[in-house]
């Protein structure tokens, strides 16, 4: 009796404690044998073995599992603002055109066009989100181009401007450019 307690009856018990806690989510509850330094070499060793592999194996998939939902969570926060920034540029314009800020021609053409721009941008960030979305269903093809410098810097310096001006400040900048000699 005391041979079939030990070696199989509390072993056995513990595997049911540990199979309930896994239940409710926790993992952490191994099943060890307090009364013995190893796992016995018979069939219910075998079982606890195979028992505590299945175990890891499962924490590590809700670890998994966590750290993928903390990702997608960041990357939506990360969309969402990426995303706001473009609309309130156009918001922004749009409001000036409204207001009359822009008094000349060349400033209404100005104006249109950066929110051509940022709308443009909106559908490439839009298609990312389909290449992304693709990557994940292992449907992704990459293509390459060229991005310069010098295009992305007035894009920049071009928005910068509206708010400087709305801030009845003057401004300017002085485009550089660098010519590297081997």
């Amino acid at each position: 009796i005391l041979y079939m307690n030990r070696v199989v009856l509390k072993p056995i018990g513990e595997i049911s404690v540990s199979a309930r806690k896994i239940i409710t989510g926790n993992y952490d509850y191994e099943v060890i044998r307090v009364y013995e330094t190893k796992i016995a070499d018979n069939e219910i060793g075998d079982l606890i073995y195979s028992f505590e592999l299945m175990r890891d194996e499962l924490k590590n998939k809700q670890v998994t599992e966590e750290a993928l939902k903390k990702s997608q969570q960041e990357l939506i926060s990360s969309i969402s603002h990426d995303l706001k920034t473009p609309l309130s540029t156009i918001k922004a314009y749009a409001e000036g055109l409204r207001d009359g800020i822009a008094v000349t021609k060349e400033d209404t053409i100005h104006y249109a066009n950066v929110m051509i721009a940022k709308t443009n941008l909106l559908i490439g960030m839009i298609e990312d989100l389909l290449k992304f979305s693709n990557a994940q269903l292992n449907q992704l093809t990459i293509e390459k181009e060229e991005l310069y410098m010098k295009n992305y810097f007035e894009n920049v310096m071009s928005e910068l401007e509206l708010y400087v001006r709305q801030q009845n400040l003057e401004f300017s900048y002085l485009l550089l450019s660098l010519l590297l000699l081997s």
